[in-house]
């Protein structure tokens, strides 16, 4: 089996490519994930304001 000799810029052409790859993968995933943290965010401001109307209409009926 004859096997094809590269040159090592090439090699190392290919190297920098895979990394830019990565390097933009990860920057993509980042902006998802910062979606992520906001709606998080709002969810739980939902629930404290839901829990919040709870303890209201949980205590007025103490009285």
């Amino acid at each position: 089996m004859k096997m094809v000799e590269s040159s090592p810029l090439s090699a190392a052409e290919r190297i920098e490519r895979a990394i830019a790859r990565i390097e933009a993968a990860l920057v993509a995933q980042a902006g998802k994930y910062n979606n992520l943290a906001e709606r998080h965010d709002a969810l739980r401001q939902q629930v404290r304001l839901a829990i919040a109307q709870l303890d209201g209409v949980l205590g007025s009926g103490r009285e």
